[in-house]
């Protein structure tokens, strides 16, 4: 209720409690737990604080690949939301660094034209260096 109204710094609080309760009683790579975590780091980033949202993504990124995988396409998708972190936190070359990084994986495994491989070409193409 707090994230979907908006409520960013006061739900940030709650979704790292209830990460670190859950992952007590059901261990750290449950759904819910990993879903606590993001949404955390989502409340930090839309609250204000790019540098601690990833901070959080950067750690969870390190389980979900160990969790799902490199090419899941869960791990993918927060490979992009922390380099969209990144870019909007004025982080560029890092964002470009993220994004490039992604795509070359996106090809391995996605027609030139997949709608997330285009999303993330536009996303590089909007960076001040043009992406590539």
């Amino acid at each position: 209720m707090l994230f979907d109204g908006g409520q960013y710094q006061r739900a940030g609080p709650v979704y790292h409690t209830l990460a670190t309760d859950l992952a007590q009683r059901d261990g750290l790579d449950t759904e819910l737990v990993l879903h606590c975590r993001l949404r955390n780091a989502t409340c930090h980033a839309l609250g204000g604080n790019p540098g601690h949202a990833l901070r959080i993504m950067n750690g969870l990124l390190a389980d979900e690949r160990r969790v799902f995988g490199d090419e899941h396409p869960r791990t993918l998708d927060l490979r992009r939301q922390i380099g969209m972190i990144q870019f909007g936190a004025g982080r560029t070359e890092e964002a470009e660094t993220t994004l490039s990084e992604l795509l070359d994986d996106l090809l391995r495994t996605h027609d030139p034209e997949h709608p997330t491989v285009v999303k993330v070409r536009e996303l590089l193409d909007v960076l001040p260096t043009g992406g590539r």
